[in-house]
């Protein structure tokens, strides 16, 4: 099973949010950061497989993880 499949599988949003955080980054997203990424997902409802890579890319591309991995 691969990470977006392992995030899809995760039915809460703000734990799925909390999930990808710790596999990315490995900490936990604060407030705002999983506030954000849980309108992000909510908007894209009807295509969750594409809303949680999109949701990695953006990380993975993310000055946080470019400076810290």
């Amino acid at each position: 099973m691969n990470t977006t499949q392992t995030l899809l599988a995760v039915d809460d949003l703000e734990h799925r949010v909390k999930q990808a955080f710790l596999k990315v980054f490995g900490r936990w997203p604060d407030d705002r950061e999983t506030s954000t990424a849980r309108v992000f997902l909510e908007q894209r409802e009807d295509r969750p497989e594409e809303a949680i890579k999109q949701l990695l890319w953006a990380m993975l591309t993310s000055a946080e993880f470019l400076t810290n991995h």
